[in-house]
């Protein structure tokens, strides 16, 4: 073989070898430079899905604490048709300008008859919030479109309530204005730059407020926007990229649907912010890669360039995780993570502060013990679950979690626990489960719990072969005690009656207050008439007692009328009313003494 050959060879080679170089220099460019932009975008995911689940945390509880007032004033309203006198103190004391700026309650009519602060609009028939609930029934909880209040001066966002009567039917509405800015404050909290975006927009595809950089609108109509076409095709969670027609830039975005209210929270961010660093990184490869097809120390200057922007890029990465660790640390939340057998492994400050426990007694502890008894009360299609639980700390506290105990047998890693403070929630439930059934001024059952305990105990006589007796009782010439001692003394009266009437009982019996001067006592397991005529004239001779308040000695007797089950009905309410016309044969004959309904049955037979 010849020298020229050999160089044609050697050249070949050379060339060869250079291009294949070129290659791989540019294939392995390509690929590290699709790699880092997906690694970009995946971050800036967690980043935005952190802040969705944060935001959606400021949202809930900026809403339930304008519903919790809501409820307490419908729950007020509802149990005798009156609004109790300290309504208005707790309107006043519940309105705050930078938060709840005004809360209204409304009759059927929209007339405005209560008001924390002063109100130019006397009649409210026209406004959004009162005609979604005059309109539709089924319509409990309406939450409106912002707009700015002529007085405020600052935009307001509508949360109500619908009031009913005795009779289910419309009696008016108890609305919560409050100040939108408190919604989107979390923006500026969270301390965000200028390419980060929220939204919290309704499921009728209006944005209630919108946030982008520092543009705020708090009202958009997005039902044609692209967005919300992709939140339709999207489940309850995720992630997407998609164009802003205010912007008329690519975003990417995180989003959750809230269970409990109408609305989707989304944190976004700007792909021009997202892709700096990648798109500056792709000059400088497609400059190294060329230079390195010259000349191999261009090359490795390349790769020197390279390993230190992936040191800087690990730089920010760990500054990125530090920030979001602080907002771990820092949340309101219980944020927990354990391992497949219960391990804990992980709580944040405010854990700590719930348990009432050093960190070292917690981290290693098992998860399901230290939350000690707890109850699903609910379990979503991807195995979430919610429980709740009354922790036994300083106080009792009540916390709401949120896992997914199914996380462990896909993952084979750990678990993630997020635990709420519901101590006050629940709190409000039990007095608004009270008064529902409770009279306010005796504290004794209402009608209601009476028709309740009446269905139970009819049950136990038919199965011990027992009656039950349902005796009315109104007490004689009451009226005269409030035309002439006044009202407060008449509730006085009557509480020491209720009292007087639940002491002359047995405890298997139950008085309830059913109006006015009006009680009625549910007889049980009654299995004789000498011991309901013992019952009644024990009740009688107890009302008869004197009653002192304050300076007056009051004397009253009571008219008692008896209706038995099974023998005068098998009805409550026809019981009820049998009791009733026989407490007025009672008054007719004299007053102070009981009547039997079954008398007047066996004087009308006679007379047929």
């Amino acid at each position: 073989m010849g020298v020229r050959k050999q160089n044609k060879i050697i050249q070949y080679g050379n060339i060869m070898g250079a291009i294949l170089f070129v290659i791989l220099i540019w294939a392995a460019s390509f690929v590290h430079l699709e790699m880092m932009k997906q690694e970009i975008i995946a971050g800036t995911y967690r980043e935005t899905w952190s802040l969705v689940k944060a935001y959606e945390e400021h949202v809930r509880r900026l809403f339930h604490e304008a519903d919790e007032i809501t409820l307490r004033i419908k729950a007020d309203s509802e149990a005798d048709g009156i609004i109790s006198p300290w309504v208005d103190d707790y309107m006043q004391m519940k309105a705050q300008p930078n938060h709840i700026y005004q809360i209204l309650i409304a009759d059927k009519a929209g007339n405005v008859i209560k008001s924390a602060r002063p109100q130019q609009l006397a009649n409210i028939s026209n406004v959004d919030h009162y005609l979604a609930h005059f309109q539709n029934s089924n319509v409990e909880l309406f939450i409106g479109q912002p707009r700015t209040g002529i007085t405020a001066k600052a935009s307001l966002m509508p949360l109500s309530r619908r009031i009913s009567g005795p009779d289910g039917s419309f009696a008016g509405v108890v609305t919560v204005l409050f100040n939108t800015d408190e919604v989107i404050r979390f923006f500026d909290d969270m301390h965000l730059s200028p390419a980060h975006g929220l939204n919290l927009i309704g499921h009728d595809g209006i944005a209630r407020v919108r946030r982008l950089g520092s543009n705020t609108l708090y009202y958009a109509d997005l039902r044609k926007a692209p967005i919300t076409k992709e939140l339709q095709r999207q489940g309850d969670t995720g992630h997407f990229r998609n164009m802003t027609v205010v912007e008329g830039e690519a975003r990417y975005f995180s989003f959750s649907r809230l269970r409990d209210l109408p609305f989707v929270v989304t944190a976004s961010k700007a792909e021009s912010a997202v892709l700096e660093p990648y798109w500056h990184m792709q000059r400088q490869v497609y400059v190294g890669a060329s230079a390195a097809s010259l000349l191999l120390v261009i090359v490795s200057l390349y790769f020197h360039r390279l390993l230190q922007r992936q040191r800087r890029l690990q730089q920010e990465l760990f500054a990125s995780e530090t920030q979001y660790r602080e907002l771990v640390q820092h949340s309101n939340s219980v944020i927990a993570r354990y391992s497949c057998d219960g391990t804990i492994l992980f709580i944040n400050e405010y854990g700590l502060q719930i348990f009432g426990l050093p960190e070292e007694q917690v981290i290693g502890a098992n998860f399901l013990e230290l939350i000690g008894t707890h109850t699903t009360v609910k379990t979503d299609d991807d195995g979430s679950q919610t429980i709740q639980g009354q922790i036994a700390a300083d106080r009792p506290v009540w916390i709401e979690w949120k896992t997914n105990p199914l996380a462990c047998s896909l993952s084979g890693q750990e678990n993630l626990a997020v635990g709420i403070d519901i101590t006050e929630r629940k709190q409000y439930e039990e007095i608004i489960r009270h008064q529902a059934f409770h009279d306010n001024l005796t504290g004794l059952p209402n009608r209601m719990l009476l028709k309740d305990r009446f269905d139970l105990e009819i049950i136990q006589a038919e199965r011990n072969n027992v009656k039950v007796a349902v005796l009315y009782m109104d007490l004689d010439r009451f009226k005269y005690i409030n035309d002439t001692l006044g009202h407060d003394s008449g509730d006085k009266v009557l509480q020491e009656i209720g009292r007087r009437l639940k002491a002359s009982v047995r405890a298997s019996d139950i008085v309830a207050r059913i109006g006015g001067d009006e009680f009625a006592i549910l007889i049980a397991d009654l299995r004789s008439t000498a011991v309901l005529e013992k019952i009644c004239q024990t009740l009688l001779a107890a009302i008869k007692q004197p009653i002192q308040i304050d300076d007056h000695e009051i004397v009253l007797t009571g008219s008692i009328g008896v209706a038995i089950f099974p023998d005068d009905s098998l009805v409550y309410a026809d019981l009820l009313i049998n009791a009733d016309m026989a407490m007025y044969q009672a008054k007719e004959q004299g007053k102070n003494q009981f009547h039997l309904y079954a008398a007047d049955r066996k004087n009308k037979s006679g007379e047929d």
